[in-house]
């Protein structure tokens, strides 16, 4: 039984490690884009209220835009 609350635990670290990955890359590439600083600014507001949703939701529709600045 013990195990089994380790390996919950475990899986729940990893959930959140992997999550914490995803939304501080969505915000490096948020910032690092060509979008207008107001668009910048409405993405990360999103990813900041859903953190998992809005990342997702930037994933899918906000990387439209090809071009990053250098």
């Amino acid at each position: 039984m013990i195990k089994a609350i380790f390996a919950v635990a475990w899986i729940k670290v990893l959930v959140g490690v992997l999550g914490l990955i995803l939304f501080i890359w969505a915000l490096v590439d948020i910032l690092r884009s060509r979008k207008t600083a107001g668009m910048k600014i409405l993405w990360v507001l999103i990813c900041l209220i859903f953190p998992f949703l809005g990342v997702v939701i930037y994933l899918l529709f906000g990387r439209k835009e090809n071009g990053y600045i250098e």
